[in-house]
């Protein structure tokens, strides 16, 4: 354990003159010094008390806020947390509510509160978004950057209807713009199913352009942007992307050129596959019935699969939809909530600001991102 280094040897002699001070210290030791043994768990050697070999603070010490700083905040002692810091205090010292005490001077701690990391669920239970009444009324926008060159493009749009799921993905090439991705979204989707009412989509500097914010102000939807550094907002599309990234890496990973090749393949396999929170195709979800199958050609037949299928009415359909993605909304909502507690804040009250994880730049030019302060602040909460 840490020991007290000679500068600070003097708190011994002080020490020694507060359990003179107090009144019951004084008479517990001038017990067990004329009768050892007297009073269970108490010694006396030298000038001191002991509990358990442990020497014994006053209740009113002024020493608990020395001792506290020299075991928690010196390089020897690190910031440690709470139990560390109980142990290295209480292999030399007692006194009554120590650990509460560390507890509370740790909680406080500005530099523990900066640069540690939390050990636990970040804060905030799951507020799932509100579900659609009609397929492609709510859609979700994304983009998939960085893709081979493949026929002179290389990114993906991904648009995701809200309510059946079914996606679309619209090739694009490296440098696209605002009026670019609109008249892409008109030749892919806008032409078979119009314009959504809302679109939930990241702060991408397209979706926050004066072009697209005016030209979706014009066709009346709606942006409705996720929080910065918070992909959870969209998390149908990152899964979506997850997908698409998957099946073209299976299918087109050997040959990248041939990748926009595979995007009409990849958007009809998984339209056609069925989805866990809706717990149907997206599909069977958009047109009122299962997909057809895709009859398997053999060489020397021309025979096909014969496809049964049992129609359902629309309302049928619907209604189906929004029950399974409440239900998976709900199954979703309290997996996520275990562990983790709410977390809101006052106005007037001060918080702390994490440094999100990203490559930043400073005024100060440190190249040590390492190093970096994981908080910034404190702040004061002005509004809510």
């Amino acid at each position: 354990f840490m020991t007290l280094s000679v500068i600070e040897m003097d708190i011994w002699e002080r020490l020694t003159q507060e359990q003179h001070d107090d009144q019951s210290l004084r008479l517990i030791r001038a017990s067990v010094t004329q009768n050892p043994g007297s009073i269970p768990l108490y010694t006396a050697r030298g000038n001191l008390l002991y509990r358990k070999n442990r020497a014994v603070v006053p209740p009113e010490s002024g020493l608990k806020q020395e001792l506290l700083q020299h075991f928690h905040d010196t390089p020897a002692a690190g910031h440690k947390g709470v139990s560390k810091t109980l142990g290295r205090i209480k292999a030399q010292f007692w006194w009554r509510g120590m650990k509460a005490d560390i507890q509370r001077y740790i909680k406080k701690c500005v530099v523990c509160q900066r640069e540690k990391y939390e050990a636990i669920k970040p804060p905030g239970h799951l507020n799932p978004l509100p579900i659609p009444t009609k397929p492609w009324t709510d859609v979700t926008m994304n983009f998939i950057d960085a893709m081979p060159r493949s026929e002179g493009k290389e990114a993906v749009l991904v648009v995701v209807d809200r309510l059946t799921k079914y996606s679309h993905f619209a090739p694009l090439p490296r440098s696209y713009q605002g009026p670019m991705v609109a008249s892409v979204y008109q030749e892919f989707i806008g032409k078979l199913h119009g314009m959504p009412q809302s679109v939930v989509c990241d702060r991408d500097s397209i979706f926050l352009s004066v072009f697209w914010q005016e030209y979706m102000k014009l066709m009346g939807t709606t942006l409705n942007f996720s929080t910065a550094h918070h992909p959870q907002t969209d998390g149908q599309s990152e899964i979506v992307n997850r997908s698409l990234e998957t099946y073209l890496r299976c299918f087109a990973g050997e040959r990248p050129n041939t990748l926009v090749k595979f995007l009409s393949w990849v958007e009809w396999s998984y339209n056609t596959s069925l989805h866990s929170s809706t717990g149907m195709t997206p599909y069977e979800g958009v047109y009122g019935f299962p997909p057809p199958t895709i009859p398997r050609y053999e060489g020397g037949t021309a025979e096909d699969d014969q496809i049964d299928c049992e129609l359902r009415t629309r309302e049928e359909v619907l209604d189906a939809l929004k029950h399974n993605i409440a239900k998976a909304q709900n199954h979703m909502r309290q997996v996520y909530n275990k562990g983790r507690k709410d977390r809101e804040f006052e106005v007037g009250e001060y918080v702390w600001l994490k440094r999100v994880p990203l490559k930043q730049r400073s005024l100060m030019g440190q190249p040590y991102s390492k190093l970096f302060t994981r908080y910034y602040g404190p702040f004061q909460v002005l509004q809510k």
